[in-house]
């Protein structure tokens, strides 16, 4: 029997207020198991040293292994208040709609048993999304690969879309990225005196004109952009010519190749600089992300269960998002899809302040869900 959309509120609500960061989502587990376990769930695998756990519903007949993933982890954002549910964690919040993701996913726990005809169904509750961890971590788990999963579905919610649209991609649903961290080591020297220092200013102007000289513009297929985020050379001292400064980026691009090629173009770029001018540099890569590869055939599956459902729209997108999500790891090695849930026109963006996943959406996404479920099991 279907969860009935009052307890997947209830669910959402709960979760919202008991919002934890990467790696800290304890509360957040107990809450999704104490959830499951009153609707028939057949096992749980705990991974990752219990950061993360699937839930095991089983046929008891021969068939495909399908995962259906959320993400369990918040932000470290304050929300606005005006909320009766808002987050207990000052500072913490689910800015991103990973509450809305996790109840979406639990609801499959209500009816699996008229929909699993053979085979097995996990439902995976991921920590660390949001830093680019917890993807890598469970396909790193010999619990999670013994149990053999032959197909993986994700999915994000879309501010900015119709309520009711689910929008699917092309190959790639969304871009690969990274933290680049460049640290420059060099010698101060008085500010009367700056051509004997070796100073940092001598590179850092040079890497940020050369990193927009490498960009190229959306949609195109060879997009790649970076985003400078930090750029720090010396103190404001007015006696001292900086010597170390810092540069960072975020690197973006649709194609991983192509922001590996343009990376390495600028660290290249880096070593010659500081060889010429007598400095010395590391790097850091920080939170990288995958592209979003999808199978055809299971985005397929996606796009026709959408529209067999009279309330919902499909959109297909010919390029993907720019921002970036770790599910891209399951998908090369899994074959799986990742697509977008529509949740109103005029809802804050993601990672806002004022965002809130919208209720609505927990009555009409898990059927969508359960016809997915189907559709692969017919295959």
């Amino acid at each position: 029997m279907p969860v009935p959309s009052s307890e997947l509120i209830t669910l959402r609500r709960q979760l919202h207020e008991n919002a934890e960061l990467s790696h800290h989502e304890s509360t957040t587990q107990t809450l999704l198991k104490d959830f499951l376990k009153n609707r028939s769930c057949e096992s749980i695998i705990d991974l990752c040293d219990g950061k993360a756990f699937m839930a095991i519903f089983d046929s008891g007949k021969p068939g495909p292994h399908v995962v259906f993933r959320a993400d369990l982890d918040a932000l470290p954002i304050l929300e606005k208040p005006g909320k009766d549910y808002g987050s207990k964690n000052e500072g913490v919040s689910h800015m991103c709609g990973h509450d809305g993701h996790m109840t979406i996913v639990s609801s499959l726990a209500g009816g699996w048993q008229d929909v699993l005809t053979h085979g097995k169904l996990g439902l995976l509750f991921q920590h660390a999304e949001e830093l680019g961890e917890g993807a890598i971590e469970v396909m790193a788990d010999e619990a999670f690969l013994d149990w053999k999963p032959d197909h993986i579905f994700g999915f994000h919610n879309i501010p900015g879309e119709d309520l009711g649209t689910v929008v699917v991609g092309d190959k790639v649903f969304a871009s690969a990225s990274t933290g680049l961290r460049i640290s420059i080591e060099g010698q101060t020297s008085h500010a009367a005196h700056p051509e004997m220092a070796k100073t940092a200013l001598k590179v850092i102007p040079k890497l940020l004109s050369l990193a927009e000289t490498l960009e190229q513009s959306y949609p195109s297929e060879s997009f790649f952009l970076a985003t400078p985020v930090q750029v720090r050379i010396g103190e404001e001292n007015f006696g001292i010519t900086p010597g170390d400064g810092r540069l960072s980026f975020t690197l973006r691009a649709f194609d991983e190749e192509l922001l590996n090629k343009n990376m390495e173009q600028l660290l290249e770029s880096c070593e010659e600089l500081c060889r010429e001018y007598g400095l010395s540099y590391k790097h850091e890569l920080i939170e990288p992300f995958p592209s979003t590869g999808i199978d055809e055939v299971m985005t397929q599956v996606v796009a026709e269960a959408t529209e067999e459902l009279r309330s919902l729209t499909l959109q297909r997108r010919s390029y993907p998002y720019y921002w970036s999500e770790d599910f891209g790891h399951y998908t090369k090695k899994i074959k799986g899809s990742y697509f977008g849930l529509g949740i109103g026109k005029d809802k804050p963006s993601l990672h806002d302040p004022h965002y809130d996943f919208d209720d609505k959406a927990l009555e009409i996404y898990p059927e969508l869900l359960s016809l997915i479920l189907k559709k692969v099991l017919e295959e």
